[in-house]
């Protein structure tokens, strides 16, 4: 009779469980289709079996413990009651457990990869991303997943009991056949497998989420090459002058790099260094900011407006209005003059040739807002890890372009359709933009939102509004980030439909085309105002999406051009630079911050990774680094004429000569030519990202003892 109430109790449910943890991926694949490029067979039924043996060691790892409590009699000395209660218990428990597997199945459709413990913060925004959140699902799917399958599990769980697992799971033998399930769903953990996706979709949930939760996702810490020589960190040369060397002064800090002249300034070189006058120009090192050339120093009369500091004031005479426009989600393979599919940004790409310089190969370093943001306001690498620094690293100590201009005299400014807060940006935004506005607070409060929040085109007439109604006298620096190119993809401007806006592949180009109309306004707008007259513009995109076309994917896990590569444009007449042009280096997010204040003409310590775009690579090789670790830590880089990228887990690489291959059609990793190529790679982006990740969590990537006030 005991071991009745005992099988009831525990093995039934146990064995039930495994069955129905089958089920959330059979709903992924009504709710969602088969994985792109995949047949019913290699993208169903294989990851389907796969899967089920996986939940089979997580339900064996359950059901060991009540067979060893069986085989020592705990059952003969525990009451009856005492087993129906932790049996009900356990049984509630399972019920849970599958409402919270089905619910992610709605999580997974858009992202690729499972909900974990560092998704919760989003439950402070919900009210943001409902409308996201219910687009992709419907009222019915959640009451089946929240309270009808859970339901069926409790209800069947209660009543039956399956006499068979008795004899089974609780005889002499239960142990060697439990082990034996065990060992085959640890086993097939390492068979390999086509993609990423379908990597996570054969896992079982909740032991991805247990490990996630105990291990995290990061990668494991290499040290083959210096982190700083892999980046290539030092500054480019400016033409116009006589440069002088940058160093890398503290090995705690292995990003810092400062000049001579700043280290003097700081007190860490010897007075007779100091002293020295090494271009003749009567002012010694600790005093003139580049001792290498005779026409910089203090009392030079500064000329307006070049960028070069000739005075050594801290930044050049007669500093511009700055604006910089974050494009939320436009992908170069979208814009016009330089992507290669549907075509939707014509007049951006006409304000380019007219006005601007557009550089055709840059890349994001983070293929999430959260994530980018932090590379372009700080210019260093994001975690390669589901947690990002905003949320948690908020003590970290970060040196950022807004701060650094806001101390030099300029208002900065942010504007922003949505909420300021979402992801926690709002931690560090606070302190580095002065005015801020955003649907949280009037006037935007008070506007019509659209989704997240207001349209492109009634944000970017706010922001002028703003621009051309300031009486402050102090030049500004003002972000502006878009919110019409995102999820849930819905169209502001019916008549902006080019193709079936119900037709996924074309939601990006329509919403793109919309978009780029608004930018366009605005753009012709500032260019053509006297009173922004001494303004330069920055234009770029925070990321890319797949979006079903022109790779057939949407999760937001596989680094294609899509997600990766983005458009960058200076715009304006006083970036000292020929408009007109197409620049082909490579060229990354982390690049903005260092631009600006070179065409400021300032020059301080810092950690920065990125590079002036206003300067060229001439002897040197350009790189782009890019990662995710959605789905597990994905990362990549882009390399004179190839891209590679892989994914760690399951070690598949891609390798593109993305020169003669943009569409990525052709992976050169089967080829043994490109075997010490793939060395390199993976050995660069391994080494990178690992040393990023224990720079951050040790709080060494800046040191304010190096900060210098002009």
């Amino acid at each position: 009779m005991k071991r009745h109430y005992f099988n009831k109790a525990f093995v039934t449910p146990i064995i039930l469980m495994w069955v129905f943890m089958s089920v959330p991926r059979l709903w992924y694949f009504y709710r969602g289709g088969l994985p792109a490029d995949t047949t019913i067979l290699t993208g169903g039924v294989y990851p389907f079996i796969l899967g089920f043996m996986r939940d089979g060691a997580f339900a064996c790892s359950v059901l060991i413990p009540v067979q060893f409590l069986y085989l020592l009699k705990v059952a003969d000395i525990m009451p009856d009651k005492i087993i129906k209660i932790f049996g009900i218990s356990l049984k509630v428990f399972f019920s849970v457990l599958l409402a919270i597997m089905m619910v992610n199945v709605e999580f997974f459709r858009y992202f690729g990869f499972h909900f974990n413990s560092t998704h919760f913060s989003f439950l402070n925004y919900t009210g943001h991303i409902s409308s996201s959140f219910f687009e992709f699902s419907n009222p019915l799917c959640m009451a089946f997943e929240l309270l009808i399958f859970p339901g069926i599990f409790l209800f069947f769980s209660l009543v039956i009991s399956i006499k068979k697992f008795e004899k089974v799971f609780l005889s002499r033998y239960s142990f060697s056949i439990s082990l034996f399930i065990l060992l085959a769903g640890i086993v097939v953990q390492y068979v390999p497998l086509k993609t990423a996706l379908i990597t996570n979709l054969t896992e079982n949930y909740n032991i991805a989420f247990v490990k996630h939760l105990v291990f995290g996702d990061e990668i494991k810490s290499r040290h083959s090459k210096d982190i700083e020589k892999i980046l290539d960190t030092l500054p480019l040369n400016d033409d116009r002058i006589k440069n002088q060397p940058w160093v890398y002064p503290d090995p705690d800090y292995p990003l810092l790099k400062a000049t001579l002249h700043h280290l003097c300034k700081l007190g860490k070189l010897p007075e007779a260094v100091c002293n020295e006058d090494k271009d003749g120009d009567g002012y010694v090192l600790k005093d003139d900011c580049n001792d290498y050339d005779p026409n910089i120093h203090p009392g030079a009369y500064d000329i307006p407006r070049n960028g070069i500091d000739e005075d050594c004031s801290g930044c050049d005479a007669e500093p511009p209005n700055i604006i910089f426009v974050h494009w939320e989600g436009v992908r170069a393979v979208n814009v016009d003059c330089i992507g290669y599919s549907a075509p939707s940004t014509p007049r951006f790409c006409d304000i380019c040739t007219e006005n601007g310089v557009l550089f055709t190969n840059a890349y994001c370093n983070g293929v999430q807002t959260r994530w980018s943001l932090i590379s372009v306001y700080c210019s260093i690498l994001p975690r390669l890890s589901t947690e990002w620094i905003f949320q948690y690293n908020i003590d970290l100590n970060l040196l950022s372009f807004p701060e650094i201009l806001r101390r030099r005299g300029y208002e900065t400014i942010y504007v922003h359709g949505g909420n300021i807060g979402f992801s926690n940006k709002l931690s560090r935004f606070a302190g580095w933009f002065e005015t801020r506005y955003d649907r949280t607070n009037a006037p935007i409060k008070d506007m019509e939102m659209f989704n997240w929040g207001l349209k492109d085109r009634d944000l970017f007439e706010f922001a002028y509004s703003a621009m051309e109604n300031r009486e402050d006298p102090r030049p500004f620096y003002m972000t502006i980030a878009t919110l019409s190119m995102h999820h849930p993809f819905k169209l502001p401007e019916k008549e902006f439909e080019m193709n079936d806006h119900n037709d996924v592949k074309n939601q990006l180009s329509n919403i793109a085309i919309y978009s780029d109309d608004a930018l366009g306004d605005f753009l012709e707008k500032v260019l053509s105002s006297e009173k922004l007259e001494n303004t330069i513009i920055i234009v770029t995109s925070d990321h890319g999406i797949n979006w079903f076309y022109p790779h057939p994917e949407r999760e937001q896990n596989i680094l294609w051009e899509d997600l990766v590569w983005i458009p960058i444009a200076l715009i304006g007449k006083n970036w000292n630079i020929d408009t007109g042009q197409k620049i082909s280096e490579v060229r990354q997010l982390a690049d903005i911050g260092p631009t600006i204040l070179d065409r400021l003409g300032i020059e301080i310590p810092n950690p920065f990774i990125g590079h002036s775009l206003l300067r060229r690579f001439k002897n040197r090789d350009a790189r782009a680094f890019f990662a995710t670790a959605n789905g597990g830590a994905s990362a990549g880089i882009r390399f004179k004429n190839h891209k590679y990228f892989t994914h760690f887990d399951s070690k598949k690489e891609y390798l593109y000569d993305i020169e003669n291959d943009r569409e990525e059609k052709f992976n050169l990793c089967e080829d043994s030519r490109y075997k010490e190529q793939l060395e390199l790679y993976n050995s660069m982006v391994s080494d990178v990202y690992s040393q990023s990740t224990e720079l951050i969590k040790d709080d060494r990537i800046w040191n304010w003892e190096y900060w210098i006030e002009y």
